[in-house]
């Protein structure tokens, strides 16, 4: 092997077992790579193992394949295959088969006629013609004339160089095929002869998989080789690789290690590793990984920390504990880290476990790059020659510092597979095992080697952390369904546990495009990255506690989501009859089927704000919605095999279910995923557009296209006498006005089957019956959900409240939780209710003035769930406390918190006058620092009185005010607020609401200065005509201050108020968005945020919204107010008819009544720009609009 690389593969045996299907190398150029003098041995006879057989009369060799690595930049076109070999005996052995010579494959897509200086000649491009072109295409990218070609037929998904009449048909193209060592051709490359290429960033890896048909894990076989586990194929021409399922065995085991890495601060802050921890496994079973101690072979290698030494005595005491093998000692950091790569060699293990095991391995290469240990690549199985500092800490450099070997981080899995408060390993074992980990700091670990009997307990709690790592993979079947996922879409194991579900949804897809002969598109490049202005973006993020909204709104879909059904506006918000919520079984994935939408029978474009048409049901059925329907029905299969299975089989087929559950549900979202190899915008909008009411039409304003699926479901329900309190996507909850369960389950059976006929696929199911709910808005409320079975059988069920969410204190969301159980209660009367709450909060602040654990007052501070960056990369601080905490703790040494963290805090009285954010500080920190006291202040104002607040707001007798003096909190404020939260709401932006009388006390009055030079005062009009003692008189006739007559300047004025109404517009525009929620009051000139159905979405309390604070009724107010004003005649007209002649007859009246329509025009003119005050009849009676469901 060439470049740099050569593989190396395990030269002992161990016992195992066999495996299921297989792969076979056979025929021509094989050669070997013998691996280094300095492994360990044993003697052979070559061609003698097991797996070595004969097909054809071809000896080969066969493997079964575990994973697989390419470095398509520096080694393109050769792909390592890592597996297991049978050596007999029941013994297995590592190999890795090295496939070399996988060449490019592109597809030139030839022009009708020949296009030439950018126009469209008449003449005809012959085949002769394309070739001819490509040749030289070919010496000038790629600076080769070596390449093979032949005219083949594709198909294609939907391009702009492809006509609609031809999509999907196979079309005429020109294959061609060159060295891998040759550069990529560029992605917009055209030509006189040919309009487009394609295929052109398609990997050898991607290649090799989608041509063999490689699902997973399987088993190879290759001819016979001087090289006992090593072996190369040469892949030229794609015919060394056969796939088989005829053969079933059972899956070998694998050499598995757990670790863990310690470290401590040196003087220059940097980490060093003191000591590394092992637990080694022989024989792990893939399906079912032991976590047995006596399974696991310890091992742990320590030195001497910075700063120290080792206890004198260490040895002997290891060897009195029985431990003088599993214990062994190093010099110095250097030769602990070059006795851990020597045991690596020895292991050589399949699987890597650990918590954070990511972030462990990139502590190790950086310390072997900063102490040039030798033989670094041993980390992988790839041995490589180039210097560490060469490999990137990307997730890209993290695969390739591990190549060959499958890492499962307990980390990485827990959060792709359960939502938890925080995703620390001692969370993670008290939530998922009940356990409980000990907690020893980074800084902590010095110490433990003051003494031998300290050290000891160090090592036995080191060798616990992996212990513990490997029970939560155990637990949440991370291997096995990590397999079976890399099984289904026929990618690679390694790649599906770094969690890239868009890459595995990219592999399904790729697979299936390659089967029905359609040429895939492209991966996705960012060609241009934009370049945030700084200054702005810290203007516009002032007060975003870490919300990402500058990179990830990019990556969002910029698409209408799901329908939401407003609950229900009615005077009560809290049910006490039943409450049926029906819900559509994978409404999305039903949909693609139902409509059969797919880049094969939906033309479109890219990044189109338009909404296609729904394929005509004449069209064969789409690649995507016949892998979904695939999985769906594989899915089916599997849960009716485990109703009979035997246990260890129905654990198999659970995790196997799971597997395709997750696969399936996740098609959807690489549609919407701009990053997406297989990203398409319009079929995503398409898709949304039929779980919902509303699409977008050619101009991109919103019109009732079609009454469908979940507003069709509201109808049918109302036509027979129910009200529809509620609905969210794929769900629909109904009031029965009962509370007889038989009853409501009648009645939920008898919608689901009027439903259901009129849909093919779509099925809507019986989810749930609620016994008494409170309905606070949309996506939040809380309810007691009863088994239609069992009516003594009742569950708490709770969504989007704040008291669920993992960004507020253990106190505010157990006082939540009291208020809740309290108000679904059907017990207490509503007096009762009130007299409990006020009780349970006077309860609550007599308990904080007696004192509680600290660990309630922790505050998990989840942007966006997690850091989204690194601590030091944070340039605003005082606004951050999570990355101010984060920064103090990691200069401590006692931690090393990064991006993906989880930083919990507590806001403190530090003695200073700072805000909140800037009081923040971690359990450690209150603990070690008798000055700092926990803010009780602001654990009542800012975190319980908000969250019970919300939770009260349909209990009309308690209000913020009643709230803040139960829990002894000042209420001043709360005061002040509900009075201004009453005025301001009156009216919301986007209700009709006439207010009789119309009053303009909020508008500015028209006001200039006098023109006059000797005056100069402000002159303010709120009114066209004035009292001045018993008289009336023309408000603009006259300076009110100097008398100066004001019509000899008209263009003086006119240019004022002019100026006066662009700045309102300006204003207006520039204008900040404020939370309405009186408590939050969130503010941020940025917009770029979440769109609900109300508008923005607040990122601060998410219950909110962000609404202007100068708002485009408030311009349209204040220019309604100045025409009102300058409307003269209007004025005149309401006078009696003396008054009118007494003014009319005064000199001056006609030049000032002038100078009002002059003014008058100005502001008419605004007024005509400003569409607010049009009524856009069309969409305010779309909704009356229906179409039909044949539902007979």
């Amino acid at each position: 092997v060439t470049n740099n690389f050569e593989t190396t593969a395990q030269k002992y045996s161990e016992s195992g077992s066999k495996n299921a299907s297989h792969f076979w190398f056979s025929e021509t150029d094989w050669d070997n790579n013998q691996a280094a003098d300095d492994e360990i041995t044993m003697d052979i006879v070559t061609g003698a193992e097991e797996f070595y057989v004969k097909e054809e009369g071809k000896q080969m060799v066969r493997m079964y394949w575990l994973d697989a690595y390419e470095d398509p930049v520096k080694h393109s076109g050769i792909v390592y295959l890592f597996g297991r070999v049978h050596v007999g005996g029941g013994s297995w052995a590592s190999c890795c088969i090295t496939v070399k010579n996988i060449l490019r494959q592109v597809f030139f897509l030839p022009r009708e006629t020949r296009f030439l200086h950018g126009e469209q000649l008449s003449e005809h491009v012959k085949d002769e013609d394309v070739f001819d072109e490509v040749k030289t295409i070919m010496k000038k990218h790629c600076g080769t004339s070596s390449f093979k070609c032949r005219q083949t037929k594709k198909r294609f998904m939907c391009h702009e160089n492809i006509a609609n009449e031809k999509f999907g048909e196979e079309i005429d193209v020109l294959e061609v095929q060159y060295e891998s060592s040759y550069p990529v051709l560029p992605l917009d490359l055209t030509g006189e002869t040919f309009s487009a290429v394609f295929n052109t960033t398609t990997t050898s890896l991607e290649r090799l998989l989608m041509e063999k048909a490689m699902m997973g894990p399987v088993e190879v076989t290759a001819k016979q080789s001087y090289c006992d586990y090593e072996f190369s194929v040469d892949m030229e021409r794609m015919r060394n690789l056969c796939y088989n399922t005829s053969i079933t065995q059972e899956v070998p085991h694998v050499r598995m290690i757990a670790l863990n890495v310690l470290t401590t601060l040196n003087d220059k802050k940097e980490n060093e590793i003191c000591m590394i921890s092992t637990l080694y496994n022989p024989h792990c079973n893939l399906n079912n990984p032991s976590t047995k101690q006596m399974d696991l072979k310890r091992l742990c290698m320590v030195t001497k920390p910075f700063g120290g030494t080792l206890p004198f005595d260490v040895k002997d005491q290891v060897t009195r504990r029985g431990w003088a093998d599993v214990v062994l000692t190093a010099g110095n950091e250097k030769a602990l880290l070059s006795l851990f790569l020597s045991k690596m060699q020895k292991y050589e293990p399949d699987v890597l476990v650990g918590h954070d095991l990511f972030g462990s391995i990139s502590v190790l290469v950086s310390r072997m790059d900063k102490l040039k240990v030798a033989n670094w690549s041993r980390t992988s199985r790839l041995k490589r020659s180039i210097n560490i500092g060469k490999v990137a800490h990307s997730k890209k450099g993290q695969w390739e510092l591990t190549a060959g070997r499958i890492l499962v981080d307990s980390k990485t899995t827990a959060m792709e597979l359960i939502r938890s408060r925080s995703y620390d390993l001692s969370e993670l074992v008290s939530q998922l095992l009940g356990d409980v980990r000990e907690n020893i700091y980074a800084n902590e670990i010095r110490t433990k080697f003051s003494s031998s009997q300290h050290l000891l307990n160090l090592i036995q709690w080191s060798w616990m952390d992996p212990w513990f790592s490997l029970r939560v993979i155990s637990h949440l079947n991370a291997l096995p369904l990590a397999i079976q996922i890399t099984n289904i879409v026929g990618g690679v194991t390694s790649r599906t546990l770094m969690g890239g579900r868009a890459e595995r949804n990219e592999y399904l897809l790729l697979h299936a495009f390659h089967k029905a002969n359609y040429v895939a598109p492209n991966k996705h490049i960012n060609l241009r990255r934009g370049k945030l202005d700084r200054e702005t973006k810290r203007e516009d993020l002032e007060n975003i506690e870490d919300i990402e909204i500058d990179m990830k709104a990019k990556n969002k879909a910029q698409y209408s989501g799901g329908l939401v059904l407003e609950p229900r506006k009615v005077n009560i918000s809290l049910y006490d009859t039943l409450i049926l919520v029906l819900d559509f079984n994978s409404l999305y994935p039903s949909i693609i089927q139902e409509y059969n939408i797919c880049f094969t029978t939906v033309p479109y474009t890219r990044d189109s704000d338009l909404i296609p048409d729904v394929p005509s049901s004449n069209l064969a059925e789409g690649i995507l919605p016949c892998e979904i329907r695939g999985l769906v029905e594989r899915r089916r299969e599997v849960k009716k095999l485990m109703n009979e299975a035997p246990l260890i089989k129905k654990r198999q087929y659970d995790i196997r279910q799971m597997a395709l559950k997750l696969t399936a549900n996740s098609m959807y979202g690489c549609l919407g995923f701009q990053q997406s190899r297989f990203y398409a915008k319009p079929l995503a909008a398409l898709i949304t557009s039929k779980g919902r009411e509303i699409r977008f039409n050619t101009n991109s304003y919103l019109n009732l296209y079609c009454s469908i699926i979940l507003m069709h479901t509201k109808d049918l329900v109302e036509k027979l006498g129910y009200s529809v309190v509620y609905g969210d996507t794929d769900s629909i909850m109904i009031n029965t006005n009962s509370t007889d369960l038989k009853q409501a389950k009648k009645l939920g059976f008898d919608i689901k089957r009027q439903v259901n006929q009129c849909h093919r696929l779509l099925e809507l199911e019986l989810d749930n019956i609620f016994k008494r709910m409170l309905l606070l808005k949309k996506k939040k409320y809380a309810a007691l959900a009863v088994n239609p079975d069992n009516e003594l059988d009742i569950k708490k069920e709770l969504k989007g409240l704040d008291i669920v969410r993992r960004d507020w204190s253990q106190l505010a969301k157990q006082a939540g939780n009291d208020v809740v159980d309290l108000i679904l209660d059907v017990k207490l009367s509503r007096d009762e209710l009130v007299a409990e709450i006020d009780e349970l909060l006077r309860r609550l602040r007599t308990r904080l003035d007696e004192g509680v654990e600290t660990t309630l007052f922790e505050i998990s501070k989840l942007s966006l769930q997690q850091l989204t960056r690194n601590p030091k990369d944070y340039y605003d601080l005082k606004s951050q406390p999570h990355a101010a905490v984060s920064l103090r703790l990691n200069a401590t040494g006692k931690f090393s918190l990064r991006q993906g963290d989880i930083v919990e805090y507590i806001i403190c009285e530090d003695g200073t006058t700072n805000s909140a954010m800037q009081r923040a500080y971690h359990r450690t920190e209150l603990e070690s620092d008798s000055n700092l006291k926990i803010d009780l202040q602001y654990y009542l104002a800012q975190q319980v009185h908000p969250v019970v607040l919300r939770l009260c707001d349909p209990i009309d007798e308690i209000d913020a005010v009643r709230i803040a003096d139960t829990l002894g909190i000042d209420s001043t404020l709360y005061r002040r607020s509900a009075t201004t939260y009453a005025a301001d709401s009156v009216v919301t932006e986007d209700e009709s609401v006439w207010r009789d009388p119309i009053t303009y006390d909020h508008c500015e009055s028209l006001s200039f200065v006098c023109p006059e030079e000797g005056c100069k005062k402000l002159i303010s009009v709120r009114r066209a005509i004035e009292i001045v003692g018993s008289s009336l008189r023309l408000s603009l006739e006259s300076c009110c201050h100097c008398g100066a007559e004001l019509p000899p300047y008209s263009a003086y004025i006119c240019n004022r108020v002019d100026d006066a109404l662009q700045g309102f517009v300006v204003k207006h525009l520039m204008a900040a968005f404020k939370c309405d929620d009186a408590i939050c009051e969130f503010r941020t000139r940025s917009h770029l945020f979440k769109w609900c159905r109300e508008g923005l979405e607040c990122p601060k309390c998410v219950g909110g919204v962000l609404r202007k604070e100068y708002s485009a009724r408030d311009l349209y107010d204040q220019q309604t107010f100045w025409k009102r004003v300058l409307d003269v005649q209007s004025a005149i007209n309401e006078l009696k008819s003396d008054q009118k002649r007494i003014l009319q007859t005064k000199p001056g009246f006609s030049t000032t009544v002038d100078l009002f329509s002059s003014l008058y025009a100005v502001v008419n003119r605004y007024l005509k720009k400003n569409a607010y005050g049009i009524v856009d009849l069309a969409f305010i009676f779309a909704p009356m609009m229906k179409i039909e469901y044949d539902c007979s």
